[in-house]
């Protein structure tokens, strides 16, 4: 987590950041607001990252492709992307959500193609 605040203060402008296989937090995305833009945001695997995340991942700048695939994120949680303007992209698990759930996610972002992954 201190490491993100680190790189956001003396980074402005990402295309593409990849965060796999470590250890992140809810409380660590929040450095990443301070961005004036992130394209791209994988947050592959990373099971410290929690529906929780979803209003700070919302305010991210510029966000156009979002990877929460292998995270605590959930399909209903998913749905609290709706403020993030720009996101045209959203790849996350299914966990144990339903046909029903994930339908209801792809109606709450209808200009964001969205990939529910076994």
């Amino acid at each position: 987590d201190e490491h993100l605040e680190y790189i956001s203060r003396r980074v402005k402008k990402v295309d593409r950041l990849e965060m796999n296989e470590t250890y992140v937090t809810d409380t660590g995305l929040e450095a990443l607001t301070k961005m004036e833009r992130i394209k791209e945001l994988q947050l592959k695997s990373l099971e410290g990252v929690t529906d929780a995340a979803i209003p700070v991942l919302s305010q991210i700048k510029g966000l156009e492709l979002l990877h929460l695939g292998g995270t605590s994120v959930t399909v209903n949680g998913a749905k609290g992307l709706s403020a993030a303007a720009n996101l045209n992209r959203l790849i996350l698990s299914r966990g144990n959500a339903t046909d029903a759930e994930i339908e209801a996610l792809k109606a709450a972002l209808p200009n964001c193609d969205v990939a529910v992954n076994p």
